[in-house]
C-alpha cells in the first residue's frame, strides 16, 4: 500500500481542481495502480505568503507495481500534463501530485541537502494539515515510519481540525465527491 497527496487550486489542461483531481485518478488506473481509495475532499488555505486560490485536496491510497523513482517520474508527467509550470515554490498549481508512503518505506532519511529525488515517508508530512487530515479520515491506522505517530495524532500536535477550521485554514468539502471508479 502506498499513499498519494492531490491538490490543485487553478484551472488547468484538463479543467477546474475537482475535474483535475478526478482525470488525475483515472490517469492513475490507466497506469496500473490498483485498490484506489480516496479520501474525502479538504478545502484548505494556499501555503506560505503568496494570496493565491485555496487548494482542493485529497489523499490516495493504492497499491503500486513500480519503484518509487518511476513513480515520482510518473507524478512529475502526470502534473505537466495538467498544466503545470515551474514558476516558483508555493505557486499556483493546477495539479500537485506528492508520494507520502510507499509501503512503509524509509528512503534517504532524514531529509538533507542536496536533497534526492526521492524521500521517503514524504519529509513535510508531518507538518502539513491539508495532508493530514485527509489521511487521517481515509487511514486512520497509518503510522508514519519514523515519527511512530498517527495521522491523527500527528494533525492533533499541529492544533486539530476544530482550530484549523475556526482559522478557515482547512474543511471538509461534504458535496464535493471525487473518486475512481476504475
Amino acid at each position: 500500500m502506498s499513499l498519494i497527496a492531490l491538490g490543485a487550486n487553478v484551472d488547468g489542461h484538463w479543467g477546474k481542481p475537482e475535474q483535475t483531481l478526478q482525470t488525475c485518478l483515472t490517469r492513475l488506473a490507466d497506469e496500473g495502480f490498483d485498490g484506489i481509495r480516496v479520501s474525502p475532499a479538504y478545502r484548505t488555505k494556499a501555503y506560505g505568503s503568496v494570496r493565491q486560490p485555496d487548494y482542493l485536496n485529497v489523499v490516495v491510497q493504492v497499491n503500486v507495481h513500480r519503484s518509487p523513482r518511476d513513480t515520482i517520474n510518473l507524478f512529475k508527467r502526470l502534473e505537466r500534463e495538467a498544466g503545470r509550470r515551474l514558476l516558483g515554490r508555493n505557486a499556483p498549481r493546477p495539479l500537485d501530485v506528492d508520494l507520502l508512503d510507499w509501503a512503509g518505506r524509509v528512503v534517504n532519511w532524514p531529509p538533507g541537502q542536496p536533497r534526492p529525488q526521492v524521500v521517503l515517508p514524504h519529509p513535510l508530512l508531518d507538518r502539513r494539515a491539508f495532508v493530514l487530515a485527509p489521511l487521517a479520515d481515509l487511514v486512520p491506522g497509518w503510522r508514519h515510519p519514523v515519527r511512530g505517530l498517527t495521522a491523527r495524532q500527528l494533525f492533533d500536535r499541529l492544533g486539530g481540525k476544530q482550530q484549523a477550521a475556526r482559522r478557515r485554514e482547512i474543511f471538509r468539502v461534504d458535496p464535493i465527491r471525487i473518486t475512481c471508479d476504475s
